[in-house]
């Protein structure tokens, strides 16, 4: 089904500020094929609607219901991506097929996620980390996942597509997926620096949309910061998305302290709040990444506005912290 007419028309009018928390479970999957059907997806490139919309369909309903890391996540990660595409203008350092590929990679990107993390699953030996010895775990098995999907399909999504056209959407799409592991994050941000400094002034052009190489480091971008954008978003949507988070990370904690493991601190109800877990997020990782990496590609507004959410919203987790004594 098509979505919600009032859903789209909320969309064209709050752009940055729609919260993908507030849809019905079933607007998820009209939300995304929606988001390709913006982005001129199905009138740029040779993919059927048919197709491609079982295709959303399934990467949506692999992922569990965990409290944070679920569909409404996955839309939310693919809705801020088109924005920043559309809206934000990004796109101009792209091809359509890098657009599609990106969209749907932001809805992949956490594909049947455990809800745990990576540390968990390697500390109790877990098949994936077996599988993957113990690097980018989750990451490798999002990846994985996906084009397992895509390949389960009754017609592959990618079918229209050349060969190495399709060489290039996987490798764009395991590029961006790769790039969410925190456990890479100084790798990336050097990534991101070196090409800032080649160009030096990036408000004339950050990336070379004829270079491959740039096109990948630009959606590596766009993908980490979509996902961990809602430190930047409006107050109500970042503290929704905190409550989340931090009932998942608790979940594990608890489930640490009954396997007799060590707590993970940020994950111990006993010992942290939700405020002090993203707090200390925002303040060392993910507001110097918006400011260092993704302000720089922006036009003033977008960089004013980003700037004054986030500062909102420290400001919030602050006065949080100091009621909590």
């Amino acid at each position: 089904p098509p979505l919600r007419r009032e859903v789209a028309e909320r969309i064209e009018r709050e752009g940055w500020d729609f919260s993908v928390c507030e849809l019905d479970r079933s607007d998820l999957v009209p939300l995304g094929v929606h988001l390709l059907d913006r982005a001129g997806c199905f009138n740029d490139l040779p993919i059927s609607r048919e197709d491609t919309e079982l295709f959303v369909r399934t990467l949506a309903q692999s992922y569990l219901d965990n409290p944070y890391h679920n569909a409404f996540h996955a839309l939310d990660v693919m809705y801020t991506m088109w924005v920043m595409l559309e809206r934000m203008h990004l796109r101009r350092y792209l091809r359509p097929i890098d657009v599609f590929a990106l969209l749907l990679a932001a809805l992949g990107h956490d594909a049947a996620h455990p809800g745990k993390n990576n540390a968990f699953l390697v500390a109790t030996g877990s098949p994936v980390a077996l599988r993957y010895n113990d690097v980018s775990v989750l990451e490798n098995f999002h990846c994985a996942s996906f084009f397992e999907m895509a390949h389960a399909m009754p017609r592959h999504p990618f079918a229209a597509f050349s060969v190495p056209e399709r060489a290039r959407i996987r490798k764009m799409v395991v590029r961006s997926i790769l790039s969410t592991d925190m456990g890479n994050h100084a790798q990336h941000v050097q990534a991101i620096q070196d090409q800032y400094a080649r160009v030096g002034d990036t408000r004339t052009g950050a990336f070379d949309p004829l270079v491959e190489e740039q096109r990948l480091v630009l959606a590596s971008l766009l993908t980490k910061f979509a996902d961990i954008s809602n430190i930047a978003k409006r107050a109500p949507i970042a503290s929704e998305w905190t409550k989340r988070i931090a009932e998942e990370y608790f979940a594990q904690g608890d489930v640490e302290r009954e396997f007799g493991m060590p707590v993970t601190p940020f994950m111990d109800r006993t010992a942290t709040t939700p405020a002090r877990i993203t707090l200390g997020f925002v303040q060392y990782v993910a507001a110097p990444y918006v400011r260092s990496c993704v302000c720089p590609v922006l036009g003033a507004e977008w960089r004013d506005m980003l700037e004054r959410n986030m500062d909102e919203n420290q400001e919030k987790l602050k006065a949080a912290i100091a009621r909590e004594g």
